[in-house]
């Protein structure tokens, strides 16, 4: 197969992926998605799921799948339910908590502490990091002939907030992507996000408060798992002949 075609069977296999995920996610009450609700959009998504009945929670959720779209008029229909039950439930949903920096209590969050708990919550999966920079974690790991990178992106100033990243690459494919000296990723629409795949939100959580320490390396830990996990069949007889 050439690189033009495994990136398209990757994205291929990612949708399938995103949609038996999906499909346990609803049979099991999104245990996902149940560990990112400290992100506003993901906790408004709950909500509005909480009101289906079980068939229609499904169907929602399949249709909203990132990818291929066997029925665009229905799943633009289910994108647009989606939007205004999430600008519903964005007012009508109580202010997150922890988040307000002039409440009563208010402790900011160590952004250092945030980083030892993602720290131990990744080692079991992704094992040390590669690099620790200011700003950023940069986990790889090899599967073969395939590397995986998970960046963590921490942005600091008023309203900071944790991005996680997946990138997934073979070794042979032309694009510079990965240098032992120097660390970096390219292509970012290529990144590969659970919560973009399931059309719920994307993967940045906000570390306000001293709570979201936690909360953000359990979200981390969520969005990150299961991909490890899947990368192997994913990754199944994706080979680069000349």
């Amino acid at each position: 197969m050439s690189q033009a075609q495994i990136e398209n069977e990757n994205q291929r296999r990612l949708y399938l992926w995103a949609q038996a995920t999906i499909r346990r996610e609803v049979a099991e009450d999104f245990p996902i998605l149940r560990n990112c609700q400290h992100d506003r959009r993901t906790r408004c998504f709950l909500a509005w799921m909480n009101t289906l009945d079980p068939a229609e929670r499904l169907r929602i959720c399949l249709l909203l799948v990132a990818g291929q779209k066997p029925d665009p008029d229905a799943a633009g229909a289910a994108l647009e339910q989606c939007r205004n039950a999430m600008y519903r439930y964005d007012h009508e949903l109580a202010p997150d908590p922890d988040y307000d920096d002039r409440a009563l209590g208010f402790v900011k969050a160590d952004i250092e502490k945030c980083k030892e708990a993602i720290y131990a919550h990744l080692q079991p999966v992704c094992g040390p990091p590669r690099r620790r920079q200011k700003n950023n974690i940069w986990y790889i790991q090899k599967f073969g002939d395939w590397f995986l990178t998970t960046l963590i992106e921490i942005t600091r100033g008023w309203g900071p907030e944790v991005f996680c990243y997946h990138f997934l690459r073979r070794v042979d494919f032309t694009d510079p992507v990965f240098r032992d000296s120097r660390i970096y990723a390219v292509d970012m629409e290529r990144n590969i996000d659970p919560l973009i795949l399931f059309g719920v939100s994307w993967s940045n959580f906000p570390l306000m408060g001293r709570s979201h320490e936690e909360l953000c390396a359990k979200s981390v830990l969520a969005v990150t798992e299961p991909i490890v996990r899947s990368i192997p069949k994913l990754i199944e007889g994706l080979e680069i002949h000349s």
